[in-house]
């Protein structure tokens, strides 16, 4: 179940002036890091210090004897920053490349699952009765993501004829269904709430439609509230994607060596460059934490940038208190 933090029943008025106060160092650190990683997302295979295709099938060395030939993995100097890896490629660059594909589409699927998810839990709560029950998520939402995009994109993602543009949307929309379920039961909640609000009753008595009331009160109020989810959604998609790496499902599709029999990620996510180096983490482990500490360095952005802006919000509740009462 996705959480949502609490926040005052205030107009948005209100909550227009809650939000003029000092930033939290959490927020400020956080959104350093995540504009960071946006601009590494946008930039990033500009500055890739070879190209896509390149790679260093052998090289020589000088040494007292002569030259000798030296094969991948090399490990980081100053020719490859990050080192290597078995085939021959440059990390850093392979990094790079494999940034936006990695951060758009958790970005992408993130904001696509609480739009969907914010639309279906405005319907269910301005029209519920009652309260709405957190639990009932459906038989999708009840399912582990991990399963469901596991088995369905297993039998395409590997050695697929589909293009990794195609695959990115099928997995990404496959990805928006599992988690749409839990964030419409969680939002349907807070709607009901807001719904009993006094301002929202006295619009609803002079005549206000439940869409003019949903549109022009409800939602206002739910701002800190769904920018709260998007956050936390990107979070869990690269959580998802992380794990479904391990297995060597890769986002965009996995690919199949033949010689040594390995898989590689075809567009260099960073799920995808954990989960095809893994096994040498016992001989080479530059392959393995190179593309690991990026991928948990955005996670870590990512949660700093919540934790400030949930900060943030708590503050200001608690410096207002009274407005909610």
């Amino acid at each position: 179940m996705t959480p949502i933090p609490k926040t005052a029943n205030v107009s948005p008025s209100t909550q227009r002036n809650l939000r003029r106060r000092p930033l939290p160092l959490k927020l400020i650190v956080g959104a350093i890091l995540c504009s960071f990683l946006l601009f590494i997302a946008v930039i990033g295979p500009r500055l890739a210090p070879y190209p896509r295709d390149w790679s260093e099938k052998i090289a020589y060395e000088m040494t007292e004897e002569g030259p000798v030939a030296v094969y991948p993995p090399r490990p980081p100097s100053t020719a490859h920053w990050l080192g290597t890896d078995r085939w021959g490629y440059d990390i850093f660059s392979l990094i790079l490349y494999g940034a936006p594909w990695t951060i758009f589409t958790a970005l992408a699927v993130a904001c696509a699952r609480v739009f969907v998810g914010a639309c279906l839990g405005l319907v269910r709560g301005t029209r519920a009765g009652e309260a709405p029950s957190l639990r009932n998520t459906g038989p999708l939402g009840a399912l582990p993501h991990f399963l469901v995009v596991f088995f369905v994109m297993a039998g395409i993602n590997t050695a697929s004829p589909l293009h990794p543009w195609q695959l990115v949307l099928i997995q990404g929309l496959l990805m928006t269904a599992v988690g749409v379920p839990a964030i419409a039961s969680s939002l349907s909640e807070k709607v009901y709430t807001h719904k009993r609000a006094q301002f929202v009753e006295a619009a609803e008595s002079l005549g206000a439609g439940r869409v003019r009331v949903g549109i022009r009160h409800i939602v206002p109020m739910l701002r800190e509230d769904l920018m709260l989810l998007v956050l936390t959604e990107v979070i869990l998609v690269l959580t998802l994607l992380g794990q479904l790496g391990i297995f060597n499902l890769f986002l965009g599709g996995t690919k199949l060596g033949l010689d040594p029999p390995a898989y590689y990620s075809i567009t260099n996510e960073w799920a995808g460059l954990i989960g095809q180096s893994r096994a040498s983490l016992q001989v080479n482990q530059w392959t393995v934490l190179a593309p690991l500490g990026a991928f948990v360095s955005a996670v870590i952005s990512l949660y700093v940038l919540l934790r400030g802006l949930e900060q943030w919000t708590r503050e200001g509740l608690a410096r207002h208190s009274y407005l909610s009462r």
